[in-house]
């Protein structure tokens, strides 16, 4: 994504259109602090707080990011981006909007995703092993994607878990 204090022309989002962005959430000194200072006050705190310096840096440039991406979409300062909370913890923008967006990360990269006037989600996720797959997919998926993946062989499940 480059330097957050690069000059970037604002993105147009229009009718039914979704844009995603991934960002590398690893990077130099120089890179981390820049993205660093698009953080409020809140935010960097909240960041001193992680106990480990990769949970700390990932935290530092995946909201950095969002930050600067939130600025070219609406316009304003990455520094000026006001968010608000829902009941779960997840961040929108502040006041009245009709921009929307989600924000994902695993393992060194973040996923985000933004559209006018629609809700919408967006989720990246490590292939790794995992033992409990089951459990999740039937807290979070549909009756049909939970068919599909036991009609798989049981070496085929854990990769069909991640398609999903």
């Amino acid at each position: 994504m480059g330097s957050p204090t690069s000059k970037l022309s604002p993105i147009g989002l229009a009718g039914e259109k979704v844009q995603i962005w991934t960002v590398r959430l690893i990077a130099s000194g120089p890179v981390l602090d820049a993205y660093g200072a698009l953080l409020c006050a809140e935010e960097r705190d909240r960041a001193g707080r992680f106990q480990f310096e990769h949970v700390r840096r990932a935290y530092t440039m995946s909201r950095g990011a969002l930050r600067a991406l939130l600025g070219c979409y609406t316009g304003c300062r990455p520094q000026d981006v006001v968010f608000a909370y829902g009941e779960k913890g997840k961040p929108s923008l502040a006041g009245l909007s009709r921009l929307r967006f989600k924000a994902s990360h695993s393992a060194g990269l973040a996923l985000y995703g933004f559209a006018l006037d629609r809700d919408l989600g967006v989720d990246v996720e490590h292939f790794r092993t995992m033992n409990n797959w089951e459990d999740v997919a039937r807290r979070f998926f549909s009756a049909r994607e939970i068919s599909d993946l036991e009609s798989l062989s049981p070496d085929e499940r854990t990769a069909g878990f991640f398609r999903y």
